[in-house]
């Protein structure tokens, strides 16, 4: 039993289930009974003269992980707990909680509390590639939120590749929203989404050469251009990148689009008949 006030702590006893008589003086104490991974804490203000008595009822620390990934490992302060599903006891106190599975983004949780109380986390791990349509794409964490690694590259009604389009196509507005429409989870990036995107990388100026390219964040935006569908031209390719965000203009005709280049990102409202290139976003939910 440790007895603490804001001057210093004091052990009483060890080992000693006997009920104890400890004289304080007046003022706030905070008692602790523990024992390895049981504990019970409670904060008393002693008057003078006067008695107090404690009931302590010592607890488990528990805490219980659930995943939706069978196997992955679970990491206690950076040293392997057990196997998801797990369910177990663990010292009280402060503590980082990792998910880990290979082709899974981690999960981490830091500066968790656990105390008597049972603890429970259910963690969905998300896949680094991602099955859309016929085909497979990686996927990047980027802040809270994940992005598309590659262009879409669906052949769809209302989209275009300038042949061969490894890269990816290009897509009306309309066709780009209405199949991002039909993915559960995920959505054509709306201008709040853009913009989040590139304040959490600095701003315009910044996060151009991260996006492009073989920049940092995997992202690799490529200047794959855009599709005039009125002249059957396509133009910009080998220059810049253009990307569909959902927010409409006023008069519904059109759209704003994201221009990406090493340099620097611009957006302007585009007409929808334009095709450009599709990337989806959704949020990042560790549990």
């Amino acid at each position: 039993m440790i007895l603490t006030n804001h001057h210093r702590a004091v052990r009483i006893a060890e080992d000693d289930f006997r009920p104890q008589e400890v004289k304080v003086i007046p003022g706030e104490h905070t008692i602790r009974v523990q024992k390895k991974e049981f504990y019970y804490d409670t904060t008393i203000v002693a008057q003078e003269s006067e008695a107090i008595a404690i009931d302590a009822d010592i607890q488990q620390a528990i805490l219980k992980i659930s995943c939706n990934v069978r196997g992955a490992e679970i990491y206690l302060d950076g040293n392997l707990l057990g196997i998801a599903p797990y369910k177990g006891i663990i010292n009280p106190g402060q503590h980082k909680i990792q998910v880990i599975k290979n082709g899974f983004y981690n999960f981490e949780k830091e500066d968790v509390i656990v105390n008597f109380q049972q603890q429970s986390y259910d963690v969905n791990l998300l896949a680094r590639w991602i099955n859309i349509g016929r085909n497979k794409y990686p996927v990047v964490r980027i802040g809270n939120q994940i992005w598309m690694g590659q262009d879409l590259r669906e052949s769809l009604g209302g989209s275009y590749c300038d042949a061969p389009c490894p890269e990816g196509r290009l897509y009306k507005w309309e066709v780009a929203q209405r199949y991002a429409n039909s993915l559960p989870g995920w959505r054509l990036p709306s201008q709040n989404d853009w913009q989040t995107l590139i304040s959490h990388l600095g701003g315009i100026q910044k996060a151009a050469p991260q996006l492009y390219k073989g920049g940092l964040t995997r992202f690799e935006a490529l200047p794959t251009g855009l599709y005039k569908y009125e002249y059957n031209e396509f133009s910009e390719k080998g220059r810049r990148a253009y990307y569909w965000s959902s927010t409409q203009g006023k008069d519904k005709a059109d759209a704003l689009g994201y221009e990406i280049d090493s340099r620097i990102i611009d957006k302007y409202l585009y007409d929808k008949e334009l095709a450009f290139s599709v990337r989806l976003v959704r949020d990042w939910v560790v549990e």
